[in-house]
């Protein structure tokens, strides 16, 4: 039983207890002598064992014969736009047909639910990219979802055509949120490097400003000048947007490269546009102001 338990958080099932030659009685006994600890019916911690997010989600899946879904399938696979912290309420989804309820978790039964849209991935048990980002769309708002949308398009760049394929025959009504993943899937945009990325081109789009290029090398004679995160090449002057994440003031290296490149970029007659995580988030109009500066040809900088 350690050993299985070590590779599940702790956890075991009466079922996996059973199938190494114990008896019921014999997990009474040890429930009775503190050497088992009842997590739900028929899911066990082992004592010493750590009481986690990840036990707590798989006993959920144990517990239900679910899979985990929607923000707690977003967490696992790291999505963006699921919040700072692993979601307090877990979340699992199961046939129409499958089992009962259960305390640990919200249980999501599901009409649509296929084998084939669980992960094949160790670990919890888990919705794959597809199917999680399809639940995402009725429980996350819109900005939320973008976010989702996006950092999971980093890790499939297939996911557009995945998700089509899976909606074929989606029941029309019933399902919010269906509508704003459709029209993401519709916009055809390429994948960002990050979640500050996907707020600065929705900004940029919501300001009206031109759309940019996104993800822009600048070559000179031969010489790899800088990746832009966002440009616009054919303006004149030419305008370049680089975004620094929260991390970027607190690395110096980086931030002495990339004073470097957009001094390199301002020789080559590049008007350089720096934002950060803070001014994105809080200070958006200071930045729609810069930029529409500096595509005019005045000052990016404010006084």
């Amino acid at each position: 039983m350690a050993a299985r338990a070590r590779t599940q958080y702790g956890l075991v099932t009466r079922a996996q207890v059973l199938e190494l030659g114990r008896t019921r009685n014999h997990i009474v006994d040890r429930l009775a002598e503190g050497e088992l600890i009842e997590v739900a019916q028929g899911v066990y911690r082992l004592p010493g064992a750590p009481e986690t997010w990840e036990q707590r989600a798989l006993a959920a899946c144990f517990a239900t014969g679910g899979l985990a879904s929607h923000r707690t399938a977003g967490w696992l696979f790291g999505l963006d736009g699921i919040g700072r912290y692993a979601p307090k309420d877990l979340d699992v989804i199961l046939p129409i047909t499958g089992r009962g309820a259960s305390p640990l978790a919200t249980v999501h039964r599901s009409r649509t639910l296929r084998p084939e849209h669980a992960a094949k991935r160790p670990g919890i048990p888990r919705t794959n990219l597809a199917r999680t980002i399809i639940d995402l769309s009725e429980v996350l708002e819109p900005k939320e979802l973008d976010l989702a949308f996006y950092s999971a398009l980093r890790q499939a760049p297939d996911l557009r055509s995945w998700v089509l394929r899976m909606l074929k025959g989606w029941p029309r009504r019933g399902h919010r949120g269906i509508a704003a993943l459709r029209a993401l899937l519709a916009e055809r945009d390429e994948a960002l490097d990050s979640a500050l990325e996907v707020k600065v081109r929705r900004l940029i789009r919501s300001a009206g400003l031109p759309t940019p290029r996104a993800g822009v090398d600048v070559v000179h004679d031969g010489h790899h000048v800088a990746k832009l995160d966002f440009a616009w090449p054919t303006n004149k002057p030419r305008v370049a947007l680089m975004a620094h994440g929260a991390k970027f003031h607190g690395n110096t290296p980086r931030w002495i490269r990339d004073l470097e490149q957009a001094s390199e970029l301002s020789a080559l007659n590049w008007r350089v546009v720096q934002t950060t995580w803070d001014e994105v988030v809080h200070r958006p109009d200071r930045l729609v102001l810069r930029l529409r500066r500096a595509l005019e040809g005045s000052d990016p900088q404010l006084e």
